[in-house]
């Protein structure tokens, strides 16, 4: 089965003017987006073509590790992009990036000047820091998150600085959340402007979407794709029109778009009722369920507290030296008060229990 890099090899000679921008084009994009442009973006914005000539001719940019869950695959996947003529005009336009452990913010986006008139806005996934693990799971009792209000405003400047082109807005995984937040949040006439919002297996919103006033008005623009054994992609409350994608990966590798696989312009896709749930997200859908915000809340951030005391500041750290940290982890744990370690213990007690039960069902089964 076909991936990302057969379609550049099979259509990368198709001028976008010709073939119009895809859902594949827009999830490359979104690959593409999880790269640093810091200092690399003039005013009047640059070629990706010209921009890739600059990023790899930094060698300390071009062996910058990406961390432990970025997959290798993204620098390649712009360097071959930017060869091809269907990618070779895009014009990145603005660049942001912006962490801040104070405000557990991890935040960065890429807008693009697609050479057919409109605008493309993609935010970056996760990236490898821990600060960025720590905002993710805050979605799940903030009403809003910092990152979100950084897509918000991120959209309106591309929207200002081009006041008449037409708007594409995606991400992949925490990007396409922060691109359905982006969109649903806009000013009503940034909203009358986007015409396609790329969700690719991106968590949900906090609330019921459907109850979003401007749901009604964008949610038949809203592409939300999710491979066959989506975990990330079913949490939260999210857009109930699901395109399911095949993927080569097994389990949560399924997240990697890289893994996803294509069909000449489009993505190789599976009924509706496909979906597998992975006992992982069944997991952690139940406990969601069943848990307040508040107990949400207090386990995340003394979960989280306890994995930046050991002086990790992203995954990569803590899997560097895996045994030294856990039994960091575990002292961390052990100096916590009495309710707190009671409230670690319960939390972790049901995700546990949830996790056999989910297991001995799949044995069954499998009998």
């Amino acid at each position: 089965m076909a991936n990302l890099f057969d379609y550049l090899k099979w259509r990368g000679d198709i001028d976008l003017c010709v073939s119009p921008l895809n859902e594949i084009d827009a999830l490359i994009l979104s690959e593409i987006s999880y790269l640093d442009f810091s200092d690399l973006i003039p005013e009047d914005g640059i070629s990706l073509k010209d921009l890739a000539k600059k990023f790899f001719s930094d060698a300390r940019r071009v062996i910058k590790p990406l961390g432990l869950i970025i997959p290798d695959s993204i620098p390649v996947i712009f360097k071959f992009a930017a060869r091809t003529r269907r990618f070779e005009k895009i014009k990145v336009i603005a660049f942001e990036s912006d962490t801040d452990p104070s405000l557990s913010k991890q935040f960065s986006a890429t807008a693009f000047d697609t050479s057919d008139r409109c605008v493309f806005v993609a935010y970056r996934g996760t990236d490898d820091s821990i600060v960025g693990w720590k905002e993710n799971f805050r979605m799940s009792y903030f009403k809003t998150v910092p990152a979100q209000l950084d897509a918000k405003s991120f959209l309106e400047k591309v929207a200002l600085e081009y006041p008449s082109a037409p708007i594409r807005i995606a991400g992949h995984s925490k990007g396409g959340n922060l691109a359905t937040f982006a969109a649903l949040s806009a000013s009503r006439e940034i909203r009358e402007r986007i015409m396609t919002i790329y969700c690719f297996d991106g968590p949900g919103l906090l609330g019921p979407i459907a109850d979003n006033e401007n749901y009604k008005a964008l949610g038949d623009r809203i592409r939300t794709f999710v491979p066959e054994n989506s975990v990330v992609g079913l949490l939260l409350s999210y857009d109930e029109k699901l395109i399911t994608v095949r993927s080569g990966g097994k389990g949560l590798y399924q997240h990697d778009a890289f893994n996803w696989k294509v069909n000449v312009n489009r993505f190789e896709t599976l009924p509706e009722n496909s979906q597998s749930n992975l006992k992982t997200a069944k997991v952690i859908k139940k406990w969601l369920a069943s848990s307040d915000l508040e107990t949400r809340r207090e386990f995340c951030e003394t979960f989280f507290d306890i994995l930046q005391s050991t002086g990790a500041k992203t995954l990569t750290d803590l899997s560097a030296d895996r045994f030294v940290k856990a039994r960091e982890v575990l002292s961390a744990i052990n100096r916590l008060d009495k309710e707190k370690k009671r409230m670690m213990a319960d939390v972790l007690s049901v995700l546990i229990k949830e996790s056999l039960k989910s297991t001995s069902k799949t044995y069954l089964s499998n009998d």
